[in-house]
């Protein structure tokens, strides 16, 4: 009855943020999405009668030939034609063989990777094949075997998400691979597809998969040279920019890697839009601007893309192309800027960078998630990511899946990040896949810059834990300056509970104890540096009751591969409220 009553809360907590349109979007689209497999004829009648009309004015349907998508300049990223033609397809870092027939439903893969393989995004690969012809045919085949072996409007490769970028990859195709029988062919499916998309927008969920499908939607109006269908949706775009781009550049997901794909989405649609000889909205030039100069001010020093929150590693070559001064100078963010100490605070999307001498430091002190939109959120509260010359030092536990089960859950859980956690308790209650019910919210404190001592400090607080007894608050600072990093965590409230200050070291490094703390280090420079906790500065002997502890976890590096890594943490259980100083120094090997 207890566990009953506990998920019954813990749903109402998740569904009370929603807003009510989207609860019955996403009644609608269930029972659309039923459709199909009951009333399957009449389905399909409702796509053909909503296609007939696109279809009525003839011809092929083109992009202009001037406009070359995102996709396209990615090269090395698709696997390889010649594999793709044997059947090999090798998506998110694993290689399946599709076999003869070729089985395109893959039931015993996981979803994700089924989601890529009906993207259809891996054909740029035959498109910038030299053997234009031989990459033609195998299109061709391609594309017969995958209608052959799929069912309208059932299974993943029909998901609103996964059409929408389908749409997309067959638009830039159609030009480069389709002969005249082909391009009919995919004319007739672009058009059933946008009809099938028209019905199945998710405004259940927004966020990027709204994005993508209003995307869609306006390739084909460009495609088809539909001016009502360009001025409609090009609205559609505009209204979710302002609701998706926050004032300070980032994206209202707070997730770094999913902002790298929606600035990819904005950029191919002014691209398109221009090449088509229609004006590009000044919001859509502006929300471009801003979320360039966001990611370029949050990359971390080696130019890799932060992996905070959801998201898979961002391959170099897209980040070359989101910011091209980035892969002319292959070397540290913004090397035209002064070295020195400073602070870069985005309010709006909760992240802030300091830096003084050789640390960086990236916070998380925002929310976890927009409150409409949960599904990429971490218990994260207050974590951070740091670096020591240009080299990674603590980061977070990363993200290798998106499968409900023990390690999605381990993954997107508060342990798993560089923070405060209390009675092993999540600051934000994740559960499920995608999904979060009570959520932190996070306050600012003071931001310090001394000059004159070179140092920077900056305080948050967040009220993830007043549900506990005794109602705690987490409050932290950093403070920065050449020759260290101190963090002080202030656990306010009362009654007994148990502490956790975790730290997660990156690739590559150890640590050990030693009679101040603990030694992390690694074979290469830079390093070592001594980890402690700091009695003097608040001589509160509570603390020395704790303990350091060090154990090996894992380190999700993409999808699906985790590596293991050093995780170092300082437990202590005492009466709240309580204050934890420590300290991050480098120090000599002859004091190791």
């Amino acid at each position: 009855m207890a566990r009953r009553a506990h998920l019954a809360g813990r749903y109402l907590r998740t569904v009370a943020l929603l807003r009510p349109e989207q609860a019955v979007a996403r009644v609608r689209l269930r029972a659309q999405r039923a459709m199909p497999m009951y009333f399957p004829i009449t389905s399909r009648r409702i796509v053909d009668a909503l296609a007939r009309p696109v279809l009525r004015s003839g011809g092929h349907a083109r992009w202009p030939a001037s406009f070359v998508p995102f996709d396209a300049r990615l090269g090395e990223v698709w696997p390889r034609a010649t594999d793709l033609a044997d059947g090999h397809f090798t998506l998110l870092g694993t290689t399946r063989h599709l076999g003869e027939p070729a089985d395109w439903a893959q039931h015993d893969a996981p979803l994700l990777w089924r989601y890529h393989l009906h993207y259809w995004d891996w054909a740029w690969s035959f498109a910038l094949h030299p053997e234009r012809e031989w990459a033609r045919a195998e299109f061709d085949r391609l594309h017969r075997s995958w209608h052959r072996a799929t069912t309208f409007g059932r299974g993943p490769a029909w998901s609103p998400y996964v059409v929408s970028l389908r749409i997309w990859s067959w638009c830039g195709l159609l030009g480069s691979l389709a002969d005249d029988a082909l391009a009919s062919a995919l004319t007739t499916d672009l058009a059933e597809h946008g009809a099938f998309l028209r019905l199945h927008l998710e405004t259940d969920v927004g966020g990027n998969h709204l994005l993508k499908n209003i995307k869609a939607l306006l390739g084909i109006a460009v495609a088809f040279d539909d001016a009502a269908a360009r001025k409609r949706w090009t609205a559609h775009l505009l209204r979710e920019i302002e609701r998706q781009v926050l004032p300070d550049g980032g994206h209202v997901e707070r997730a770094p890697a999913y902002h790298c794909q929606v600035l990819a989405d904005l950029d191919d649609l002014a691209g398109l839009l221009d090449s088509a000889g229609e004006r590009v909205p000044d919001e859509l030039t502006a929300a471009r601007l801003r979320m360039r100069s966001w990611l370029d001010d949050i990359l971390a020093p080696d130019g890799t893309v932060p992996m905070t929150n959801d998201g898979y590693p961002v391959p170099p070559a897209a980040v070359g192309v989101l910011l091209p001064h980035q892969a002319r100078t292959r070397s540290v963010r913004n090397p035209d800027r002064p070295a020195g100490t400073g602070l870069a605070l985005f309010s709006d999307s909760g992240l802030a960078v300091l830096r003084a001498g050789p640390w960086r430091v990236l916070a998380d002190v925002g929310l976890p998630c927009p409150d409409d939109l949960p599904a990429h959120a971490h218990a994260d509260s207050l974590s951070f990511l740091l670096w020591y010359d240009g080299t990674p030092v603590l980061v977070d536990k990363g993200t290798s899946t998106y499968a409900p089960g023990a390690t999605r859950t381990a993954e997107r859980a508060t342990a798993a990040h560089n923070t405060v956690v209390v009675d092993e308790a999540d600051s934000t209650e994740v559960w499920g896949a995608f999904r979060a019910g009570r959520r932190a919210r996070v306050t600012f404190g003071p931001v310090r810059h001394d000059e004159a001592a070179d140092r920077l400090s900056l305080t948050a607080m967040h009220n993830g834990y007043r549900w506990m007894t005794g109602r705690p608050d987490h409050l932290r600072t950093w403070t920065m300056d050449p020759s260290s990093l101190l963090v002080v965590d202030r656990i306010a409230g009362g009654h007994r509970h148990r502490v956790d200050v975790l730290f997660h070291l990156a690739a590559g490094w150890q640590a050990k104890y030693d009679e101040a703390g603990v030694i992390i280090e690694r074979n290469t420079a830079p390093g070592p540096f001594r980890l402690t906790t700091c009695f003097d500065a608040h001589r509160d002997e509570r603390v020395r009751l704790g303990r350091w502890r060090i154990w090996t976890d894992t380190l999700a590096v993409g999808w699906q591969r985790q590596i293991p890594a050093v995780v170092v943490a300082y437990t202590v259980t005492a009466e709240l409220p309580l204050e934890l100083h420590t300290r991050l120094t480098a120090v000599e090997s002859t004091d190791v």
